[in-house]
């Protein structure tokens, strides 16, 4: 349990003053004596009202250093009922610091157990997400806050308060480099040794395997006892003088000392900076943590310092020889090794079998990548309506590249192509990576892999990039002669109105905002929309976005008519597009047909017989199916003959489970019986599952099933 509530607030005023945390909160009773405590640590203070379910109110006090966070965390939730949607908690989460991954990771599976120890799961604000990367990184700053805190809890509310342990100066009793105790010789099993969490050290050699995939030179060993006592022999070996071509020390004694937590050696409370003239850069390392290195531990842990020691960036600054900015990818496949996803390399342009395409001697992840973050900072930051520009979001605060040790702003950017209605979020650390040759990042806040296909068509797309051939097309505008001949627009003219833009990504865009205005709730007399969105997620094969994996009912009830879209498909027609290609749904969507249904003009009447998507399912019965002898029999209507007609049977998560065929191919009404199992013969476990009609290679509707066991 965590302590009382009065040294609650202490800590979280310490974990904001330390920028641990941009913003906090405090929702118990609160008053003169704590706004003057926030007033002495140099914090500002807004009082906001939030509305319950209840429909009572409650206080809130929000504080930060930066008043910018105060008025939108005001601008957001003043005055606002709580209502814990996951749009609210997103944006809590970044207002208040916490890992994006471990809020996706509560919005969806709620406190999901995770790898941290109790103790410093109370540490947190946020409940850490199974194997977060993100979380150890931070913990080091929570337990200095929380050290702090307990010192000066007893000044809150008028106590005498205790200095900080960090003010506090002792006699130098000895020579500092005396003081630094060596490893105890015969010793099995050192205590300064702390094992790591299995998760992020499965082969237990006390080094995260997020440095071991980064340390790929064979002269560095992947072992992180031995490599911390050869990093403090080199630190001990290196000169004292300045150097102009070479790294060297300067050491910066205090008059004081500080015990070792696990062993009480005294060590001088000061610190050796090492700098590497090359790199112009240096590094400033406690005399604690040098005394841990000679005991083959890279966590250090005293009355003043703690931590983990930035392994990678040390090693930089030593200028010891070593791969920077090669993480692999973790998701994709990666055949030729070049730093691009196989899955990428084709609509690039690329060979998945070449890492070297266009044979100039550099692999073409690396020359992409450097390539393409020049084009990003060269990006024009005003809004434009013809090419890309950009839009930054700097954040007050920094985070540290795992592989390299440099610092960069924890914010983010945006790259906005108007000309494709399309806009991309990078962190600043993700351009960081792209300059210096990756498109996978690491870093103590993100981390995480680019999309090629998603940066190219930032960058280069000319609101063609989703449109894909279409039979009959003679203009080339995306749409068929016949459609073209439905919709009033010459079939021989790719832009009828002269207005620049295709007839056919100028239609997408049009019928992408009606359908986005739509009301979601039925009408009699007007078009609405049924929102079914699923729990899972496809990507677009085109630009690599993820969109959610349901779909969407538009429904017109004076036609008495409707039709299932995926929203892949409004994704397309976002795009301009009306064909989409996702890892579930690929199909084009029909332009006629959704404009007589949401009673946009057309200037021939069409036979609804001849449109695939008229195909019907009619029915499950029964439904929910439950029993021994589970089976649903599974009605639907074909108005006329087709060929290769089938249904697909989907899990919750988007996998299909069964695929049942049809006999015949006839006009009129067929019935398809499902007996609960998939391909492989074996039972479906009890759930929710998704039958989908496909007929004539077009995407039909879509019925719910639910499966009793």
């Amino acid at each position: 349990m965590r302590p009382r509530k009065g040294f609650e607030f202490v800590y979280l005023s310490v974990l904001t003053r330390r920028k641990v945390k941009p913003l906090s909160r405090w929702e118990a009773q609160f008053g003169r004596a704590e706004l003057n405590w926030l007033r002495d640590l140099g914090l500002q203070w807004q009082e906001v009202r939030r509305v319950l379910l209840s429909g009572d109110s409650r206080a809130e006090l929000v504080f930060s250093l930066e008043s910018s966070l105060l008025r939108e965390y005001v601008r957001s939730f003043d005055g606002k009922p709580v209502l814990h949607s996951p749009e609210e908690m997103r944006l809590e989460g970044r207002l208040f610091g916490y890992p994006e991954c471990c809020v996706e990771s509560f919005i969806e599976r709620g406190y999901a157990p995770n790898d941290l120890s109790p103790a410093d799961q109370q540490l947190l604000f946020h409940w850490a997400c199974p194997g977060c990367k993100v979380t150890p990184g931070l913990l080091p700053h929570y337990r200095a806050c929380y050290a702090e805190a307990r010192g000066l809890a007893q000044g809150f509310r008028g106590a005498p308060r205790r200095r900080s342990p960090a003010r506090i100066w002792m006699p130098l009793a000895a020579s500092s480099f005396a003081l630094l105790a060596g490893p105890a010789l015969g010793q099995s099993i050192d205590p300064h040794r702390l094992p790591l969490p299995d998760s992020l050290d499965t082969n237990r050699n006390f080094l995260l395997d997020r440095y071991e995939e980064a340390l790929v030179k064979p002269t560095l060993p992947l072992d992180g006892v031995e490599l911390a006592l050869r990093l403090a022999a080199a630190i001990d070996s290196l000169p004292t003088a300045p150097q102009v071509a070479q790294p060297y020390r300067i050491d910066r004694m205090a008059r004081g000392l500080e015990a070792c937590s696990v062993c009480d050696s005294l060590v001088n409370m000061g610190f050796v900076r090492i700098v590497n003239p090359s790199l112009n850069d240096s590094l400033d390392l406690p005399y604690l943590a040098l005394h841990t290195l000679w005991h083959g531990s890279l966590d250090f842990a005293g009355q003043l310092h703690r931590g983990r020691v930035n392994l990678l960036r040390l090693i930089r600054i030593l200028d010891w020889p070593y791969a920077v900015h090669t993480l692999p990818f973790e998701t994709e496949l990666d055949a030729d090794g070049d730093g691009i996803a196989d899955t990428e390399e084709a609509r690039l342009g690329l060979d998945p079998s070449l890492a070297d395409a266009n044979t100039n001697r550099i692999v073409d992840g690396p020359e992409l990548a450097v390539n393409w973050a020049a084009e990003l900072e060269a990006l024009p930051s005003e809004p434009l309506k013809d090419r890309p520009y950009r839009v930054d979001h700097p954040m007050r605060g920094i985070e540290t590249c795992e592989v390299c040790g440099e610092t960069v702003n924890m914010g983010y950017f945006e790259v906005i192509n108007p000309a494709e209605n399309f806009r991309l979020e990078l962190p600043y650390i993700a351009l960081h990576a792209l300059k210096h040759g990756s498109f996978v990042y690491a870093a103590t806040l993100h981390d995480g892999q680019l999309s090629a296909r998603s940066l190219s068509c930032a960058l280069h797309a000319d609101g063609s990039f989703h449109q894909q051939p279409v039979q009959d097309d003679s203009d080339k505008d995306g749409l068929a002669d016949l459609e073209e001949g439905h919709l009033g627009t010459n079939p021989l003219l790719p832009d009828t109105d002269g207005d620049g833009i295709p007839d056919g990504r100028a239609l997408a865009w049009r019928l992408a905002e009606a359908l986005d205005k739509l009301p979601k709730e039925p009408r009699e007399a007007e078009p609405y929309r049924i929102d079914s969105p699923q729990h899972g997620l496809e990507v677009c094969e085109v630009c690599g976005q993820s969109v959610n994996m349901g779909f969407v009912c538009i429904v017109n009830p004076v036609r008495k008519d409707s039709v299932d879209l995926p929203y892949m498909a409004l994704h397309s027609l976002e795009h301009g597009a009306f064909t989409a290609q996702g890892t579930i749904h690929t199909l084009r969507a029909d332009p006629v047909r959704l404009c007589q249904l949401l009673g946009l003009p057309t200037s021939v009447p069409r036979d609804e017989t001849s449109v695939p998507g008229s195909y019907r399912l009619l029915g499950a019965f029964p439904n929910p199916m439950s029993g021994g002898g589970t089976e649903v029999r599974i009605e639907m209507l074909m108005p006329v003959p087709a060929e290769a007609v089938q249904l697909e049977i989907f899990d919750l998560l988007g996998r299909r489970i069964r695929t049942l065929r049809l006999s015949s191919g006839r006009a009129g009404i067929h019935k398809v019986v499902w007996d609960g199992r998939d391909d492989a013969g074996k039972p479906a476990a009890t759930g929710l599952y998704f039958c989908r009609l496909r007929a004539q290679r077009q995407i039909g509707p879509t019925l719910r099933l639910l499966l009793l066991r």
